[in-house]
């Protein structure tokens, strides 16, 4: 038998860089598994992607998240 654990992260919005690489590393690593995640955040995607150029400039985080996420097919607005 098969078991998939589903992540769900609700209210995303990173304050602290800290924040921004514990998401991104869960991230990698989920999709590495090929575990399912759905991130879910109120904001579009362009304020999540300022928010994380505030806390980690020239971290690339919003490039490695967004692309793993599009890579899969899994956005949606």
């Amino acid at each position: 038998m098969l078991s998939r654990h589903l992540l769900v992260v609700m209210g995303c919005k990173p304050s602290e860089r800290h924040e921004a690489e514990l998401l991104h590393r869960t991230l990698e690593n989920r999709q590495s598994h090929k575990l399912p995640t759905i991130l879910i955040t109120a904001d579009m995607p362009g304020q999540l992607e300022a928010d994380l150029e505030t806390v980690a400039p020239h971290g690339r985080y919003w490039d490695s998240i967004f692309g793993r996420m599009y890579e899969t097919g899994l956005v949606a607005m």
